[in-house]
């Protein structure tokens, strides 16, 4: 009976992994916190790349750089 229960353990272990927790890739956003507190901005680019780690698999990482209209400073996101 233990090593019945041992086995099922396993499978359902097994069954839980990062690939399968999401039916599609997720989209992770990334922006700096600072653009949204100083005035006017416009979006300059976004970036997106395809990242992947061993705690929660696969993911889209996209990344949205800010500038100011009104002096040109770029906004990054620092993560």
């Amino acid at each position: 009976m233990i090593r019945c229960l041992k086995d099922h353990i396993e499978k359902v272990v097994e069954g839980v992994c990062a690939g399968n927790l999401f039916f599609e890739m997720p989209t992770v956003h990334f922006f700096s916190e600072e653009a949204f507190c100083f005035g006017n901005n416009k979006v300059l680019k976004t970036r997106e790349k395809k990242v992947v780690t061993l705690d929660i698999g696969a993911f889209r990482a996209k990344e949205t750089i800010m500038q100011s209209e009104d002096d040109g400073k770029v906004y990054t996101c620092r993560e």
